[in-house]
């Protein structure tokens, strides 16, 4: 499967943007994780532009929906995780999926870095970003997706949306054509 390339820039709500590069994994703050790393909390509204190989999106994540998981994705894209990676899970008319380290010491680092899950507050919509979870409740750990189209069926089983892609998303759509 062909994929869009992710190349990270951050910016937080009424704050310059900076830009993540990712680190080698020896010196990479990502394959330790620390406490004071995963106890940031995030601002109320943490805004990522991902540049993709086909052009930029930008998600907007919303502490008021899910605050453990915006917290989770404030820290990951702080640190860099996104950077360099792909959307590594697509089906069609359903999500693209992404969230997987390109190294396996940051991924061995992250999976047992679970956190608990939180209430759905708002419906897993066209365009909503959500954690990936196993089928253990508090198993969200690294993997997000965008639904591409009305998931609300989701909202049921726990799926909590953290924020919602506000520009590009037909640069996000275009990953269904790429399979």
């Amino acid at each position: 499967m062909k994929s869009l390339r992710v190349v990270l820039a951050l910016s937080l709500a009424g704050l310059a943007s900076v830009s993540c590069k990712k680190e080698s994994a020896s010196n990479s703050p990502l394959a330790n994780p620390s406490s004071a790393m995963l106890a940031e909390r995030a601002p109320d509204t943490v805004r990522v532009r991902f540049e993709t190989s086909k052009g930029p999106f930008v998600v907007e994540a919303y502490r008021a929906w899910a605050p453990n998981g915006v917290d989770r994705f404030y820290q990951l894209a702080k640190n860099g995780f996104f950077d360099d990676e792909r959307f590594f899970r697509v089906i069609a008319g359903f999500m693209a999926q992404f969230g997987v380290s390109g190294d396996p010491a940051v991924n061995d680092a992250w999976k047992e870095r679970s956190m608990p899950d939180d209430p759905v507050v708002h419906s897993n919509e066209r365009g909503t970003v959500t954690f990936a979870a196993k089928s253990a409740p508090n198993s969200r750990s690294t993997q997000l997706f965008i639904s591409f189209r009305d998931n609300s069926n989701l909202d049921r089983i726990g799926f909590a949306p953290i924020g919602r892609v506000t520009e590009g998303m037909a640069v996000v759509d275009l990953v269904q054509r790429l399979r």
